[in-house]
């Protein structure tokens, strides 16, 4: 999951509108949308902003998405990834990043 879908579940999660997300960012309300929507990129100093106006920690942000919404093979998938060297994410994401791609 990107993590503009995840800042939206996040924020949707707060029952936060995108006007009120946006007034407390002190962005304009096209600008949350792109982001959410991937867009444009979110830089991580404003992403960790963002989770502190949602007040959460970054563990409960990247956790906002609950195993329950999860299906039990991406949960699985997601289980055999965290095993993975560095070296070899990457190969992964190159290979998923071509997938997505080419769909």
């Amino acid at each position: 999951m990107q993590i503009g879908a995840l800042m939206r579940i996040a924020r949707k999660s707060k029952n936060f509108t995108v006007a009120h997300m946006a007034e407390l960012m002190g962005v304009s309300q096209p600008t949350i949308v792109r982001w959410e929507n991937g867009t444009i990129d979110v830089p991580c100093s404003v992403l960790l902003r963002f989770i502190d106006k949602l007040d959460l920690s970054p563990r409960e942000f990247f956790n906002s998405v609950s195993s329950k919404d999860t299906s039990p093979e991406v949960i699985r998938i997601l289980a055999k990834v965290q095993k993975l060297p560095p070296n070899k994410l990457t190969i992964l994401e190159s290979v998923l990043d071509t997938w997505i791609e080419s769909d």
